[in-house]
């Protein structure tokens, strides 16, 4: 059974409350946005694999690496 985007369960930072320094919301941003083209990624990668494109697949799974290895530790799993 495939898991539908309503499945998708994550915790949330509280945007309101995350921080009384400015400089905090920018460096929030900068991670949001590592996390946004990591999923683009992966969800790329994902669908090489499926066409059987090995190639492309390991080129993007390689993106997926670096753009881990730069996030914070309360961004990881």
């Amino acid at each position: 059974m495939a898991t539908t985007r309503d499945q998708i369960v994550f915790d949330v930072p509280n945007l309101d409350d995350a921080s009384i320094d400015p400089r905090d919301y920018y460096a929030l941003a900068e991670t949001l946005k590592t996390l946004q083209f990591y999923a683009c990624h992966k969800a790329l990668a994902m669908e090489a694999r499926l066409r059987g494109d090995i190639a492309d697949a390991a080129r993007l799974e390689s993106k997926l690496e670096s753009q881990y290895r730069i996030l914070p530790s309360w961004a990881t799993w």
